[in-house]
């Protein structure tokens, strides 16, 4: 007996089992069949509609900054550094004396030739007093000369007379003799005249020719001088133009020497200055963007120190040839630098502003998808996701240029587009962060 209710126990057990397993089994295909039948919840994604705007297109560049003008300051002189008036940093205006050369000897130099030019002064005037007197002179032998013709003029004619009254016998031999005599006298003070008149001739073409020679000895002091003068005024070395020293690289007492700084490449100046009202870029650009780089084209540079600031210029030079192992031409950049914050040897990003497109189509270079055959996006119209083909145009940094395929009507998919696919429902958002 007790076997047989152990076996109607077991017996129960199972079929309560059998019971239990199909009302899970039943519960398991309901929950799964309400599963099917439920309808999904849309997935929520952000658009924006396309943005009808003025692009700029711009080639992008990195450069150092370099000074507007840039000069090293040589010593015109030889000699020995007396004195610096300026330091590495220090500002120079236009004209400010920098530098001064020791200037003793040239001193020394100016002075004889001032002496000399004193003396070629004296001679000079000496001589032209001489051939002042020397024409008035030459003025009073003109006259004793036309005293003495016509003395010797009439004489002669005193002679003739005595002669026809002596041969007429109305006179005697002795008055004829004396008549004769008088005339021969004259003759020989016309002689004497006429040397007096050729020496005092002579002696004013020598004079003259003095005075010319001393007018010539005169200038050559003169010009010696001026000489002197210059190299003594070239003891002071002046600033070219109004900027900061960015280099000393003699002290006081070096020697310094003219030649060398005139003809050696490799000698160093004393001092250098830059001017940086302005500053400058050269960039180099490529074959394919020479033809739309023009002078005059506006120019955006940023540097690190200013984050956040734009600083504005102009291409200022181009140079209308290529080097032939780059390939690229070189452009140079002018930006003003107002209270001189941008400084040489910053390192710049440069945005040369090239092209300038009116009213065009643009989207967020995110929303495209490049991966495919032909560029596209995905958009939402009447709450369904569908995928428009578009053409695309150039780039700026805030998106990309449609040509074709959208309209500023469609809602284009900016963030959620990996989440959904073609066709399916969805539901929308503006787009944050636009």
């Amino acid at each position: 007996m007790q076997a047989l209710r152990r076996y109607r126990v077991r017996l129960a057990l199972l079929a309560l089992l059998v019971v239990v397993a199909v009302l899970v089994v039943y519960r398991l295909k309901d929950q799964q069949a309400r599963a099917v039948t439920r309808p999904r919840p849309d997935v929520l994604v952000g658009v924006l509609f396309p943005e009808r705007r003025n692009m700029e297109i711009k080639v992008v560049f990195n450069a150092d900054i370099l000074p507007a003008k840039q000069a090293a300051i040589f010593s015109k002189v030889s000699g020995y550094i007396r004195r610096l008036h300026v330091d590495r940093g220090d500002f120079a205006k236009a004209g400010q004396v920098l530098a001064e050369i020791d200037d003793q000897e040239l001193q020394a130099s100016a002075e004889q030739a001032r002496a000399m030019l004193g003396s070629g002064q004296a001679g000079i005037e000496m001589a032209r007093s001489t051939l002042v007197g020397q024409r008035a002179n030459l003025e009073t032998q003109r006259a004793n000369l036309a005293k003495a013709e016509a003395i010797a003029a009439n004489d002669a004619r005193q002679a003739d007379r005595m002669k026809t009254l002596f041969e007429r016998g109305l006179v005697s031999a002795t008055d004829f003799e004396n008549a004769r005599t008088t005339a021969e006298s004259s003759r020989a003070s016309v002689r004497s005249a006429e040397a007096q008149l050729n020496l005092a001739d002579a002696q004013i073409v020598t004079t003259e020719s003095q005075v010319r020679l001393s007018q010539a000895q005169l200038e050559t002091y003169r010009a010696a001088l001026q000489l002197a003068e210059t190299n003594l005024s070239n003891t002071r070395l002046l600033s070219p133009f109004a900027g900061y020293v960015s280099q000393r690289n003699l002290d006081p007492g070096a020697a310094v020497s003219a030649q060398s700084a005139g003809t050696n490449t490799s000698s160093v100046g004393i001092l250098t200055i830059q001017d940086i009202d302005t500053v400058k870029v050269q960039i180099e650009v490529p074959e394919r963007d020479i033809a739309r780089v023009r002078v005059g084209a506006r120019v955006r540079l940023v540097v690190d120190p200013y984050e956040g600031e734009t600083f504005t210029g102009s291409v200022a030079r181009v140079v209308h040839n290529l080097d032939p192992r780059s390939r690229t031409m070189g452009v140079e950049v002018e930006i003003p630098n107002p209270g001189r914050r941008l400084k040489p040897g910053m390192f710049a990003r440069v945005e040369v502003l090239v092209e300038t497109r009116q009213g065009v189509l643009t989207v967020p270079a995110e929303t495209v998808r490049l991966g495919e055959a032909k560029p596209s996006v995905m958009i939402v119209r009447d709450g369904v996701v569908e995928v428009a083909p578009i053409e695309v145009g150039v780039a700026d940094g805030r998106g990309l240029e449609v040509v074709k395929g959208l309209s500023d009507k469609d809602q284009v998919i900016l963030q959620g587009k990996d989440l959904v696919k073609p066709k399916q429902k969805v539901r929308t958002v503006p787009a944050t962060g636009q």
